[in-house]
């Protein structure tokens, strides 16, 4: 009579050959202490095919993938220094400056003044107007809300930080 011979669930695993299986066999409890092993199983007879499958539907050519176009590099602007002024002929009149430097770079641009007591803001804003970028452009906006750095309040009626708060904004944007 043939002894059996209980294994662990590590010496299981290295049995079965680790793997999917013999993880599945361990977790379902093969290999417990106080449980028998199974039984071998004893190869199953091949089973002769009772129907013929249809012959697969095949493309006659393969579609080959079309090419990625390169991406259009961006045409770099000369070196130059511009000044627009933005709204002109209005009293939010306010100036833009452009600094390009010629040669392919990243497109900064700096924000300043929006609130008009914030002078820390505009101040660094002029003196960044001034700078020369080394390689893209920089584009600055000192006094973003020109009226409200002049009269050195936060926001003045009217300008576009302002209207959110006001008792007709709230009735229309129900």
């Amino acid at each position: 009579m043939a002894t059996r011979r209980h294994h662990t669930r590590r010496q299981a695993l290295r049995l079965i050959g680790g793997g999917v299986i013999g993880a599945g066999l361990t977790a379902c409890g093969f290999g417990d202490d106080n449980a028998a092993a199974p039984a071998p199983a004893t190869p199953a007879a091949p089973v002769a095919p009772t129907a013929t499958l249809p012959p697969v539907a095949r493309a006659t050519s393969t579609p080959s993938p079309s090419p990625t176009p390169a991406p259009t590099p961006r045409p770099v602007p000369p070196l130059a220094r511009i000044e627009h002024t933005m709204m002109a002929e209005t009293k939010w009149a306010t100036p833009l400056v452009v600094s390009h430097s010629g040669v392919e770079g990243p497109r900064v641009m700096v924000l300043g003044g929006v609130h008009g007591n914030e002078p820390g803001g505009w101040r660094a804003a002029e003196q960044i107007a001034q700078w020369q970028p080394a390689a893209g452009s920089l584009l600055t906006i000192p006094r973003a809300n020109v009226l409200a750095t002049y009269e050195f309040e936060r926001t003045l009626p009217g300008s576009a930080t302002s209207t959110a708060s006001t008792p007709a904004a709230a009735r229309c944007c129900r």
